[in-house]
């Protein structure tokens, strides 16, 4: 009877730390592990696609290059950049705002630490020099306990190869290198 009750214990123990886990996941699958682990896992999933020496993912229709970057062969961050980029910061400046939008409405999913700022002047030069700088930042955390906040998914306007895109991050903070997290 001991033993019966040690394994039911020990179980609801396990089943519990699980409902928990704090690792941050994209497309239902965790932040971790090494990058050809990831990468399996992403192409079984059947999301991933290698174009040359890039991966490719598509998300609601938008096709990203896909970065998977890792320390100490542990998976730490999934870097996804827009492919196609524009010219017209107004543009960057409404998918940006969009996508704050469309995370604070999923708040069975998603919630903030702090509120994000929409941008209202796109066409300010200081906007421009704020997204040059990667100042055009938002973050946000992947709902399990409202008390961990570990879960982070960020994004930003960025002004990579001449155009803005958007940059999406999906970070595991327990493998990120020390001075990142």
């Amino acid at each position: 009877m001991k033993r019966f009750f040690l394994i039911t214990l020990a179980f609801l123990l396990a089943l519990s730390l699980q409902a928990k886990n704090p690792i941050t996941t994209f497309l239902g699958i965790p932040v971790d592990g090494t990058k050809s682990e990831m990468i399996s896992k992403l192409k079984e999933k059947g999301v991933l696609t290698e174009a040359g020496s890039e991966m490719r993912c598509s998300i609601s229709g938008v096709p990203y290059i896909v970065k998977i970057m890792t320390d100490k062969n542990k998976v730490y961050r999934i870097s996804l950049t827009e492919v196609a980029g524009t010219d017209d910061v107004c543009k960057a400046v409404a998918k940006y705002n969009e996508l704050i939008e469309q995370f604070r409405n999923n708040d069975k999913e998603y919630t903030e630490y702090e509120s994000n700022d929409l941008i209202h002047e796109c066409d300010s030069p200081k906007y421009r020099h704020y997204i040059h700088e990667g100042w055009c930042y938002a973050e946000f955390f992947q709902v399990s306990d409202p008390q961990l906040y570990s879960k982070r998914v960020s994004f930003k306007i960025s002004d990579e190869y001449g155009d803005f895109r958007i940059v999406r991050y999906y970070d595991n903070i327990y493998n990120m290198p020390k001075g990142l997290n």
